[in-house]
């Protein structure tokens, strides 16, 4: 596991630039096809002790942001995906985006996940595998945004599939039954945020004795209700209040979490995401 840090460009091609340069430092990653389109690679995730293959497919020929596909196979000679794809949100009319600001970035990365975030912005992103009840099972996943201009800090938030300031993708390329699903947050409601009072993504983490619980959020598919796994590295805690900071630091043992919130924008959440 490692932390990578810089600058993005949020110009075209700043994206893949920056991931062509830090994603090869894992071995379980690679840039599979360079010449899918203008300013378009294809990046391969292969770890095959640990049951994880996927195909990630970033078309950065915009500025301000990157359109991401996620593919079962993909054939590099005829620049095109192969089998089950993750293209769209769970609405199946809004595409997949990566929010790039010319800010400072942080990338967590190991064997199966990839973590982007942009703390001055609120930006965050998760690509990869989940930690798996069932590792037996390929089910990859991607937390991103519905919205060019939209969607920030979608792993403080939740699945809501709308080009608006609280639109967030969260989807897997395969669920238990091997078809694309939505995936969810434990304890987090799919329609409508408060019902009785109740408010489905709102989480406490402040304790009595003046500390905080951490936890790695669980995630279930919308499909079949059934918890898979568990976020690598991030908590979300919706848009619960918290006495934290933006980029306050919280550690557990020696383990530090940042602390991610999006709650100057409209509708946006909050996380704690670990930097490792």
């Amino acid at each position: 596991m490692a932390v990578y840090e810089g600058t993005l460009n949020n110009s075209i091609g700043g994206l893949i630039a920056m991931l062509d340069t830090q994603l090869v430092k894992n071995d379980k990653w690679s840039i599979y096809d360079d010449a899918a389109g203008t300013n378009c690679h294809v990046y391969k995730n292969d770890s095959p002790t640990e049951n994880s293959l996927f195909y990630l497919k970033v078309d950065d020929n915009y500025v301000g942001y990157a359109i991401i596909e996620l593919w079962e196979g993909w054939d590099a000679v005829n620049h095109v995906g192969v089998g089950k794809s993750l293209t769209k949100g769970s609405g199946g009319t809004n595409l997949l985006y990566i929010r790039k600001a010319a800010q400072a970035y942080k990338l967590m990365l190991n064997n199966l996940r990839f973590i982007l975030i942009q703390v001055g912005v609120a930006f965050s992103s998760y690509v990869g595998q989940p930690k798996r009840f069932d590792e037996s099972k390929n089910q990859p996943i991607v937390i991103c945004t519905p919205a060019s201009a939209k969607g920030n800090n979608n792993l403080g938030r939740r699945n809501y599939d709308y080009a608006t300031d609280d639109g967030n993708s969260w989807r897997a390329l395969f669920d238990n039954n091997g078809n694309n699903s939505t995936v969810l947050p434990f304890a987090c409601g799919y329609c409508g945020e408060s019902l009785n009072n109740q408010n489905f993504d709102t989480f406490f983490i402040a304790t009595g004795d003046g500390k905080f619980m951490i936890y790695e959020t669980p995630v279930w598919f919308w499909t079949d209700t059934r918890t898979f796994g568990q976020l690598d590295g991030v908590m979300n805690i919706g848009r619960s209040g918290c006495p934290l900071a933006k980029g306050d630091i919280v550690y557990v043992d020696t383990i530090p979490w940042l602390y991610l919130d999006g709650s100057g924008y409209s509708y946006s959440g909050r996380c704690l995401v670990r930097l490792t």
